[in-house]
């Protein structure tokens, strides 16, 4: 199992505004990108099967939302889906997994708050180390390793060696 750092766990909790806003267009510039905008990295890249989100300058807002995105999304004219969109929508489909990934989204306060609350989540679910909280930590790896590794890596949220398979 992937060793899974504060951070990356602090960075969990936006996941759950980050979800309902997907890649939807919005002309408030904290949403996820337009994937029908071709000036932001919503766009494809002509030999990717999926849509490249990485390199707009942050990890679990724009990238994230973009890295999720469904193929038949209304506002994904490419028709490709984002590289995550497999294990989020696993996770969506375990009723234990979107527990803890609900759950979680609504945890807030300091760093040690945040944790308690991480860790109220995981234990209520059954603890970590399941199969539901493994399709949890699928999400963040493969955000942070396949879908957003550079806007990810700049905010601190990744480091060089977490990615690696171990």
């Amino acid at each position: 199992m992937k060793k899974i750092t504060l951070l990356t766990l602090l960075v969990s909790a936006a996941l759950f505004s980050l979800l309902i806003a997907g890649c939807s267009s919005t002309s408030d510039d904290s949403k996820a990108p337009d994937v029908n905008d071709s000036s932001n990295t919503g766009s494809t890249d002509e030999e990717s099967q999926f849509l490249v989100c990485d390199n707009v300058g942050d990890c679990w807002d724009q990238c994230y939302g973009c890295a999720i995105t469904a193929e038949d999304d209304p506002n994904n004219s490419e028709g490709k889906e984002g590289a995550c969109y497999e294990v989020y929508s696993a996770c969506q489909g375990d009723e234990t997994c979107k527990t803890i990934n609900d759950c979680i989204a609504l945890c807030e306060g300091t760093d040690a708050e945040w944790l308690a609350c991480h860790d109220t989540c995981m234990d209520a679910s059954g603890g970590d180390s399941t199969p539901s909280a493994e399709k949890y930590y699928a999400i963040d790896t493969c955000i942070l390793c396949e879908a957003c590794p550079m806007d990810c890596a700049a905010e601190g949220a990744v480091s060089p060696g977490d990615c690696e398979a171990k």
